[in-house]
């Protein structure tokens, strides 16, 4: 089994125009100010959602023992050692999500060649907004994203028939089974601009579940 999605989304994020309605993309708000002359427009991002997304998933019988394409005829004794096992895997994927941009005055590209946890964009790009003033700057940038992560689980199991009505299954579970680490987000927060600690990523992605985890199991089926 396996799916992929792709997320399209118009990224003028926050910006005001006076178009037509018939020009508009539909993700367009159309809102008329309270005491203006004409209605203005206001382009907004359904979400900040990773614009990829991948899962694949499977379940595979080694083909050796009883029953099997492999070593069918085997000695019951063999059978126990090469015969009964399987394997599932899951794997998931997903590119960085949007990064979500505070009130700032921005001054320059804010995109950087080389993103890593140490600067994910160009912070020197931003400075902190005056106070009352009115935010001009978008929310998020096309091609401007967080960290991607992907991950691997895997299960090794193997059955040993006692009878025709009952078995005993083995089971071996990896999580996280190439014991990656993966970034979270960096900090986003409006009073971190101007500081060493806008846009870098401190902390680990939530989505990991820490270190490699192991974890065996025995059931008995009748």
């Amino acid at each position: 089994m396996a799916s992929f999605a792709l997320q399209a989304d118009n990224d003028r994020i926050g910006q005001t125009v006076t178009a037509g309605v018939d020009r508009l993309p539909a993700c367009a708000m159309r809102v008329q100010e309270i005491g203006g002359n004409q209605p203005e427009t206001r382009l907004h991002l359904n979400s900040n959602n990773p614009r990829h997304r991948m899962t694949v998933a499977g379940t595979y019988d080694l083909p050796f023992g009883k029953g099997r394409r492999f070593l069918a005829g085997v000695h019951p004794l063999l059978n126990g050692v090469f015969g009964g096992w399987s394997t599932s895997n899951f794997f998931y994927g997903k590119s960085g999500e949007f990064l979500r941009f505070p009130t700032a005055v921005v001054d320059g590209d804010p995109s950087t060649g080389n993103p890593g946890p140490a600067a994910w964009f160009n912070q020197a790009a931003f400075k902190p907004q005056p106070a009352f003033t009115v935010r001009t700057n978008p929310y998020q940038y096309e091609g401007i994203t967080g960290p991607g992560y992907w991950n691997i689980d895997s299960t090794l199991a193997k059955e040993f028939v006692i009878t025709q009505s009952k078995r005993i299954e083995l089971k071996m579970e990896a999580y996280n089974l190439t014991n990656s680490f993966w970034w979270g987000n960096p900090n986003m927060t409006a009073g971190a601009i101007g500081t060493p600690q806008f846009d870098r990523s401190f902390v680990r992605s939530p989505e990991v579940r820490g270190r490699e985890f192991q974890q065996y199991s025995m059931t008995f089926i009748f």
